[in-house]
């Protein structure tokens, strides 16, 4: 990229046009250049979306290729040029998903304590406020959370901010922290709702999303929510079946479940999310043969071992149906991810879409 932006330094494009996606309002497919989704024109910094045909990079801008003349105004230009390429590299770095790399801290635990954590409280918040809607994606009613369940779920957090769990077994410890994700991040968006999607909630000046935002503290430590996921959950356990359990609030995600995870249902509740996801078309699609997976499956694919491995495990919580479509399938063609909020408003006709 880097030769051949400088190689064609005169031909840079100073227009910029602000577009979105017609069908979600966002750039569909990896963030990640080497993604199958997006097509790079290098010369002009171009993304291309495959899905809807238009074209974006990631910080949503049509940059359209305009050959120029090198005159005294070349470096004014050149100016704009660098600057693209340098946040385009900051918006992808930015939007990257993190490696899992444990945080020492928290592998401690205690394999002989019987001591149970109570989440009946965040239970009955999931229970009263995820919706299971037609099309098969759970979603939230934020706009309906009383102000006494706000204190509920604040109450909830607090108890858990308080749990010195590294002195729990390795059981208790999981459900812990899976809880406390998506706990966590239905607090984001209740505080910062309404928003049309979690990415608008922002934790830095280049960020894309609250990840990096530290939000509660255990045992005297900061925690972030790529903490939780990416220094704890995924390197402690290395179980790709965690991504079907931590929910990022947005309709491309697994769903959250209407139920707590505890010491004796996460197994059961981890391939029940699995399943529920995988044989959903927004997480698998066989169309004239080619497969189109969820963006999850590229950017944890070291989770699943490589390509093969997602195939592997997608089919091993396939059903019948979409087993079928799989025989003859050996590679992805393609990711996709909705990050719209998945939010949803209870009316007297039914549940209409959060705006």
């Amino acid at each position: 990229f880097i030769p051949d932006f400088i190689q064609n330094f005169k031909n840079v494009f100073i227009k910029r046009e602000l577009v979105e996606c017609s069908n979600c309002g966002d750039g569909h497919g990896s963030i990640r250049w080497r993604s199958r989704s997006v097509q790079v024109n290098t010369r002009t910094c171009m993304v291309k979306c495959r899905f809807h045909g238009h074209c974006m990079n990631q910080l949503g801008y049509i940059m359209p290729y305009k050959p120029v003349n090198f005159s005294t105004e070349i470096m004014n230009r050149l100016l704009n040029g660098i600057t693209c390429f340098i946040l385009t590299l900051v918006a992808t770095h930015s939007l990257a998903a993190p490696d899992a790399k444990l945080w020492p801290r928290w592998a401690q635990q205690n394999a002989e304590s019987t001591k149970t954590v109570n989440h009946d409280s965040w239970n009955q918040l999931l229970n009263r406020y995820v919706l299971e809607s037609d099309d098969g994606i759970n979603r939230f009613a934020y706009k309906s959370v009383t102000r006494e369940d706000k204190q509920q779920l604040s109450q909830y957090l607090s108890t858990l901010a308080d749990t010195q769990i590294s002195q729990y077994n390795r059981d208790q410890q999981r459900a812990f922290w899976i809880n406390l994700y998506n706990a966590l991040t239905i607090q984001v968006i209740l505080d910062n709702y309404p928003v049309k999607s979690i990415r608008d909630i922002k934790s830095g000046f280049f960020s894309s999303g609250p990840w990096s935002l530290e939000l509660i503290s255990i045992e005297g430590e900061a925690l972030t929510l790529d903490d939780i996921e990416h220094r704890i959950l995924r390197p402690i356990w290395q179980d790709s079946r965690i991504h079907y359990a931590v929910n990022c609030a947005s309709l491309g995600c697994p769903n959250l479940q209407k139920q707590a995870f505890t010491a004796n249902n996460t197994e059961a509740l981890l391939n029940q999310a699995a399943t529920e996801f995988i044989n959903h078309p927004r997480a698998v699609a066989v169309d004239n043969n080619e497969l189109v997976v969820s963006s999850i499956y590229d950017w944890f694919e070291e989770d699943f071992g490589d390509e093969r491995g997602v195939i592997r495990h997608i089919k091993q919580f396939a059903g019948n149906q979409l087993s079928n479509q799989l025989k003859d399938i050996n590679d992805i063609d393609d990711y996709h991810y909705d990050w719209r909020l998945n939010g949803v408003v209870p009316t007297g006709k039914g549940l209409q879409t959060d705006p």
